[in-house]
């Protein structure tokens, strides 16, 4: 048995549900896309994968929508394991009706949708509907070329020839014709004008900058952005806050601004 959002259970054979035709989840599958089915004028609209925004400026069918409806009302987002979310992002009040009962949707909380339930989006009303898309495959195995035998390998020439190798280093230092190195000699002091830095109680080289070495990112300042056109401002401490957006037209979206944090900028 599998139960749809509204609430009916279905036998696992059913592909739509009985009482309200929504099609049946699944797991198993890559996600197809979304579909908000109007009640009152049977449209259609669909909001593909991997989701967007939903609204009277957003990415799907942004005219079929009431003056009601918020330019940026809601973010519908598919996710890996074949579900999709719905987070509220709007102004007027947004509910979803599962199962019989109406639930409102809150800021920064996505809400999980199965297809089968109802939305209510300000004045307008639609049934949610999850298509399921393609099986996912898996990827094609990667074969390897058999490895050729590496040829035999001559032990006993191989110790012959550093035997050999040896023989001539211990000649070439002994040869007279070759003096041996200022360090090699047992008398042999350094200058401590050419020692340099090696001396006693200092380290070789300069030392390190940390700053250089570091990849960690540097914060620069505080910035605080529309949550909804994505408009960016300048803060100086992270206690500012910003009245009203100048980008958005709308005095209700211009003013949730005011209700954002300032975040750190890093370079």
């Amino acid at each position: 048995m599998w139960e749809c959002g509204c609430g009916f259970a279905n036998n696992d054979s059913a592909a739509v549900c009985a009482a309200c035709g929504a099609q049946a989840p699944s797991h198993s599958e890559h996600a197809g896309s979304l579909v908000l089915v109007n009640l009152r004028t049977k449209q259609r609209i669909e909001v593909a994968r991997p989701g967007g925004i939903i609204g009277r400026a957003g990415d799907f069918c942004p005219e079929s929508f009431s003056p009601r409806v918020s330019r940026v009302h809601l973010v519908a987002e598919a996710h890996e394991n074949g579900t999709w979310t719905l987070e509220f992002v709007g102004r007027h009040k947004t509910e979803i009706d599962a199962a019989g009962v109406w639930a409102p949707l809150e800021p920064d909380m996505p809400r999980e949708v199965m297809g089968g339930e109802k939305l209510r989006m300000a004045d307008m009303l639609f049934r949610i509907e999850v298509v399921p898309g393609a099986p996912a495959t898996p990827p094609a195995a990667t074969v390897y070329a058999p490895r050729e035998a590496d040829p035999p390998l001559n032990v006993s020439r191989r110790f012959e020839n550093e035997a050999a190798d040896d023989t001539e280093a211990r000649e070439a230092v002994t040869d007279p014709e070759y003096p041996a190195e200022p360090w090699e000699d047992e008398s042999y002091e350094p200058d401590a004008a050419a020692a340099g830095s090696c001396g006693e109680g200092h380290s070789t080289g300069d030392a390190p900058n940390p700053e250089e070495e570091s990849d960690a990112p540097r914060q620069i300042g505080w910035v605080v952005r529309c949550p909804v056109c994505g408009a960016a401002y300048p803060m100086d401490a992270p206690d500012d806050r910003i009245d009203a957006c100048p980008a958005c037209f709308d005095p209700l979206d211009a003013a949730s601004i005011s209700r954002c944090a300032p975040q750190p900028l890093y370079a």
